[in-house]
């Protein structure tokens, strides 16, 4: 069945407009990870020298150079460079999910309309995003044995839906310890234990992600107060925001 993804592209503006070529998005992140435009190329799947004219393309409509190439040191990005990634990497987490969740709507509304009908019953997962569930999904669809309609949503989301009837199935992540006993109340008031039976899936440990090195001395939450860091939060009712949010009260930091 045809599904679809919807994704964020970037265009110029005025008489010339251009679509910007995503490639070139990813070669920046590599040559920052990298330092390098011959391994950033070769992680890309890129020739060298496809990605050197695609520089130079771009280097001539901003006027400006968008990597800095030393003989002997490497690459590394420019002000400009450095600039259009963390525009891009800002753009991603506040839009990508907001597309995720509409094209899980559009798929279902599809879904639907194509297999009105139809014989059988599709059994309908809703998870919160989890690299476990991910692996679960490859693993159904290529069974084929049964006939599965994965989407992924928030876990107080996911718990919603299957109270009101909207899945089969509601993944969500809960946390042990002692957070276990502040939360249980809002996970609990979507549950009927007389009716739902529970799996336990996957246990994961969560933290910081920080760069190679931890350059700032990240130690805790309260670090994150700092007004030289940025950081970039979970969606609202992810399992993680939720457990994150609670980090941050029990801390007494204010979110």
């Amino acid at each position: 069945m045809v599904k679809f993804d919807f994704a964020v592209r970037w265009k110029t503006r005025g008489s010339e407009s251009e679509e910007l070529d995503p490639r070139l998005l990813v070669l920046l992140k590599e040559i920052r990870d990298r330092g390098s435009l011959k391994h950033a190329a070769d992680i890309s799947g890129m020739s060298y020298r496809f990605a050197w004219e695609l520089f130079r393309k771009w280097n001539r409509r901003f006027g400006k150079s968008l990597v800095l190439f030393e003989r002997g040191r490497g690459a590394k990005l420019t002000e400009l460079g450095e600039k259009l990634l963390r525009a891009e990497q800002s753009i991603s987490s506040h839009l990508q999910p907001e597309l995720s969740s509409l094209a899980d709507e559009l798929n279902q509304e599809l879904a639907a309309i194509l297999q009105a009908g139809t014989a059988g019953k599709k059994i309908r997962i809703h998870a919160s995003h989890d690299l476990a569930i991910a692996h679960l999904e490859d693993l159904c669809h290529q069974s084929r044995l049964i006939d599965i309609d994965f989407q992924f949503r928030g876990s107080l989301e996911c718990l919603r839906q299957f109270a009101a009837g909207d899945c089969d199935i509601a993944g969500f992540h809960f946390p042990k310890g002692e957070l276990s006993t502040a939360l249980a109340s809002r996970y609990r008031y979507w549950l009927d234990s007389g009716k739902a039976q529970f799996l336990h899936l996957a246990t994961r440990q969560q933290g910081l992600m920080v760069p190679a090195g931890n350059p700032r001395h990240l130690t805790g939450l309260k670090d994150l107060t700092r007004r030289s860091l940025r950081f970039i939060n979970r969606q609202k009712d992810s399992g993680t925001r939720i457990i994150f949010d609670q980090l941050l009260q029990h801390g007494g930091i204010d979110k």
